[in-house]
């Protein structure tokens, strides 16, 4: 069975412009797939032939990402990860891949990824894309071609054509319809997709929706509540502040006073002292000759003489002695400053 792929310029192009724009990417294409029966009749054959073309028209694609967004690096095709666009309309027909400076033959992992999604998804048709820019990059080689998987499990590559540049009437035109995810078909991209997909889905995104609605409210109460104390906190500093400023214009008012307070005392002190120095120097000159006076007249006097003990003691100063014929007693003349004992009284006569 012959196959060959159509794809409209409207979807080449947005592939192409998707594809200047990012790295190195890969994603899902979807259309329809007919088979369809030619008829051959020839003047020589006594027969008619009869072939059937196995033709797939890619209508849209959604990009997914750089490298094994749904395989592993053995090639295995995740189901679960593509069920969202199993049930998309159009189908799944296939998927591509855009590599950058790279050789336009296909990898071992692109052909075990390929014969995973032909006999998981029944999706025949893989697009490689390759750029390669000029030593100089002045221009951008940009090579494409579509391969299928034929009855012996080999990937060849099937011819292709872009509808809009091949001869057609103005019905194929009217009838012709493309959408791609850019920015005018986008909305009708996410209606399409959205209606098919389940309530339990649609459910579970509403109630996501909701807790995030709810979430924000919550932030913004409380950012509201934080923006009145702010507020509050900015008059009280402001309140705070004015305070400080008064307090300080106070405090150095009262420095000044406290300095001119100082400055007076000093000042009284100082002359003060002035007018006590003459008092003092004069009352000096009155008493220092009758001190001197005074002083000489007592250091003049002689000490009184002292009796002393006849019969002095070892304990008693020794002076020089005075011998009177008159007198049987003897006397000692005292120091000054001595202290002496009086003698004792005689003893009485005794009889003869």
């Amino acid at each position: 069975m012959k196959s060959h792929v159509t794809i409209s310029g409207v979807v080449l192009a947005t592939l192409f412009h998707h594809f200047a724009n990012t790295d190195d990417v890969e994603g899902l294409l979807f259309g329809q797939t007919s088979n369809l029966t030619t008829v051959v009749k020839g003047d020589h054959d006594q027969g008619n032939k009869e072939y059937t073309i196995e033709a797939t028209e890619v209508t849209s694609f959604i990009p997914l990402g750089s490298v094994m967004t749904f395989y592993n690096p053995v090639g295995k095709v995740d189901i679960a990860m593509l069920q969202p666009h199993l049930s998309a309309d159009p189908a799944l027909v296939g998927w591509f891949r855009l590599r950058r400076n790279s050789s336009h033959k296909l990898s071992l992992r692109e052909i075990a990824v390929h014969h995973s999604m032909y006999y998981l998804l029944k999706a025949p048709v893989f697009a490689l894309f390759t750029q390669r820019a000029a030593p100089n990059r002045a221009t951008l080689d940009n090579e494409f071609t579509f391969f299928k998987q034929d009855a012996q499990a080999n990937i060849v590559d099937v011819p292709h054509q872009v509808t809009n540049l091949i001869s057609s009437s103005i019905a194929d035109y009217n009838q012709f319809g493309v959408w791609a995810p850019t920015g005018v078909t986008l909305p009708r991209a996410a209606a399409s997709l959205t209606r098919d997909m389940d309530k339990q889905i649609l459910s579970q995104i509403e109630q996501q929706v909701s807790a995030t609605d709810s979430y924000f409210n919550l932030n913004l109460q409380n950012l509201e509540v934080l923006a009145v104390q702010a507020n509050a906190s900015a008059e009280e500093l402001q309140t705070r502040e004015m305070r400080v400023q008064q307090l300080r214009r106070q405090l150095a008012q009262r420095r000044q006073h406290m300095a001119k307070i100082q400055k007076v005392q000093s000042h009284l002190q100082q002359k003060l002292r002035q007018k006590e120095e003459p008092q003092v120097s004069a009352s000096k000159a009155k008493t220092g000759p009758a001190q001197g006076n005074a002083q000489g007249v007592s250091n003049s006097q002689p000490l009184p003489p002292t009796a002393i003990d006849t019969n002095p003691r070892q304990d008693s100063v020794p002076g020089p002695m005075l011998s009177d014929s008159s007198s049987a007693s003897s006397t000692y003349v005292a120091q000054p400053n001595v202290h002496l004992k009086q003698p004792p009284p005689p003893p009485p006569p005794q009889a003869q």
